[in-house]
């Protein structure tokens, strides 16, 4: 009988722990239903369900260079996560859990970026799906300050985490000249970080998601890495026509050519894709990254 305890309790132990990074407005409540749907699906697997600051109002006001920091610490001072993880960010998550790939020498085996704005954003999005106006009646103000110009301030880039990766591509030089987080964390600086690129191809697979029904990230494919190009709000460009994809900038083609870096598409408000309502998207698009084990 006690042989067969410890079977169980040595196999139970072998899937790969998994780290939930929560977005925008939000806290680790907003990822505890994908924490709940990995318990029960994979038995005695580890999850870490981060929190940045006290949640809600440190993903608005903290510094996002901040943040991406917070998440690599707590990652480095869990012992239990340091032989490889999956790692899942939601929404601005999704970005910071990017960045701390790429800033930190984690141990991460698989990525998915849940409609994350990888490419930035540049548009009004759904306020009241942000926060209502009851719960956040400065919420309009922020982004009216933000769209008439003052995200290119150093301040207003520090303390409102979004305008940290505002891209305004009919001020794309100012936007390169001033950006304090993602202009580095893409690498489109003038001088390349080769650590960016060479942390991200370690990775085992990258999934990046977009919602076909987005209201928050805008443009809606950020998630793809798609942007619009310079000079235009018209349209958007594929990341597979950037100068990001041809130059290789963090090393997306080099993941996608060796069949690493994967592109899907959910019928999902961008809110409720961590929610109970895109569950069997979960199970049909995902779930099969988080089926992985120590020894894979």
């Amino acid at each position: 009988m006690v042989i067969i305890v410890l079977v169980g309790f040595c196999l139970a132990q072998q899937y790969r722990p998994l780290v939930l990074m929560h977005g925008l407005m939000t806290g680790s409540e907003a990822m505890s239903h994908i924490q709940g749907w990995v318990t029960q699906d994979f038995p005695g697997i580890y999850v870490k369900n981060i929190e940045i600051g006290d949640g809600r109002d440190d993903s608005l006001f903290m510094n996002l260079n901040d943040q991406c920091a917070s998440l690599a610490n707590q990652i480095l001072a869990d012992p239990k996560l340091d032989k490889g993880f999956t790692l899942i960010g939601h929404s601005q998550g999704a970005l910071t859990s990017r960045c701390a790939i790429q800033r930190y020498n984690l141990p991460v085996y698989n990525f998915i970026s849940l409609a994350g704005p990888q490419d930035g954003v540049f548009g009004v999005p759904d306020f009241n799906a942000l926060c209502p106006d009851d719960l956040c009646p400065w919420l309009n103000d922020i982004f009216s300050q933000i769209v008439d110009g003052s995200w290119i301030s150093p301040l207003v880039q520090g303390t409102i985490s979004f305008a940290a990766y505002w891209k305004d591509p009919f001020d794309y030089d100012n936007y390169l000249k001033y950006s304090i987080y993602l202009a580095d964390v893409n690498n489109e600086l003038a001088v390349k970080n080769t650590t960016y690129k060479t942390r991200l191809l370690k990775l085992n697979q990258m999934l990046l998601i977009y919602s076909t029904t987005e209201d928050i990230v805008v443009p809606g494919m950020s998630p793809w890495f798609y942007f619009y190009p310079e000079g235009s709000d018209k349209t958007v460009l594929p990341l597979q026509s950037s100068t990001q994809w041809t130059e290789d900038w963090l090393g997306l083609r080099t993941l996608f050519e060796s069949g690493r870096l994967s592109f899907k598409s959910l019928p999902c408000d961008h809110q409720d894709i961590p929610r109970d309502v895109c569950k069997p998207y979960y199970i049909s698009e995902y779930r099969y990254l988080i089926n992985t084990t120590l020894s894979d």
